[in-house]
């Protein structure tokens, strides 16, 4: 419904833990103080993730996150979220090791391999160590003006190391025998966000349904046609589901096809785009 639109370079799993343990869970800026703000982008799979990558990574807040060195401790961050290698470390790749690793109906079981308690101390962990490492560095360099954020744009693709982490979280994302089950739960990560005392916020991509389909069937072979039909609608209804039950965090909707007039100008004003024109030339130059 797109009426709703209008309103290190290793994982330290120890790391995050140990963080997060020896913190309090009061930084000494409030959330709503604070210029640093995480950024999630919802989408159905073929809904614009890699050009929102184009857009992130040419921007003033990539600049500023690669200058400041946080682009090892996103990843780090990434990777407590969904884990490609170790799918057991990541709060929501967990799941998918269960189903792979398990005969039989898999979701019915019991299982003592999954300490979610952890995962999700991890991923707060997470959160708190970017956002004091990014705070610190604003206050050092004075890099942005009163009013402006520095966003960090967790699933942009933007820490260079896609074959180790799954960069764009899309919705479904990857492969494997439970991918209608494959997606970050936004409520979860709120709770995150609200446990690490950080601001988070998202931003929701969408496209063409047919448009999506062929992207996902026919330029890429996800699955076939019907298959992956009755999985994006799923996919949307649960990307739906998650706008109602956070608006408070919906900054920007997006529509792909529609070039400078689907909201695209408003993702680059979150970037840093101060600039209309070299914005509007610079989009026209990717797509």
């Amino acid at each position: 419904n797109v009426d709703i639109c209008d309103g290190s370079e290793e994982y330290q799993e120890d790391d995050a833990e140990a963080y997060l343990a020896t913190e309090d869970h009061h930084v000494n800026a409030s959330p709503s103080h604070s210029q640093v703000v995480f950024q999630f982008l919802v989408g159905l799979e073929g809904t614009g993730h890699h050009l929102h990558q184009n857009i992130y990574t040419k921007s003033d807040a990539h600049e500023l996150v690669t200058d400041f060195g946080l682009l090892p401790d996103t990843k780090s961050l990434l990777l407590s979220i969904w884990n490609k290698k170790r799918p057991s470390e990541g709060l929501f790749s967990a799941l998918s090791d269960i189903s792979e690793s398990d005969e039989g109906e898999w979701w019915k079981e019991d299982t003592d391999k999954i300490d979610g308690t952890k995962l999700f101390d991890r991923l707060v962990g997470n959160l708190k160590r970017v956002d004091r490492k990014a705070r610190q560095k604003l206050k050092a360099n004075q890099s942005l003006m009163p009013g402006k954020d520095l966003v960090i744009a967790v699933n942009s693709g933007s820490t260079g190391a896609v074959n180790e982490v799954s960069p764009f979280l899309s919705y479904p994302l990857l492969f494997g025998p439970a991918r209608s089950l494959q997606y970050i739960d936004l409520d979860i990560i709120y709770e995150a966000c609200t446990a690490a005392n950080v601001r988070c916020q998202h931003v929701v991509s969408y496209r063409d349904a047919y448009r999506v389909l062929k992207s996902t069937t026919m330029n890429r072979q996800f699955a076939s046609r019907h298959i992956q039909l009755q999985t994006l609608n799923s996919m949307l209804k649960v990307v739906q589901g998650q706008m109602l039950s956070q608006p408070e965090g919906l900054v920007a909707c997006w529509e792909s096809d529609e070039g400078l007039s689907g909201g695209v100008r408003d993702l680059g004003k979150l970037f840093g785009w101060e600039d209309p024109d070299e914005f509007d030339e610079f989009y026209a130059s990717i797509f």
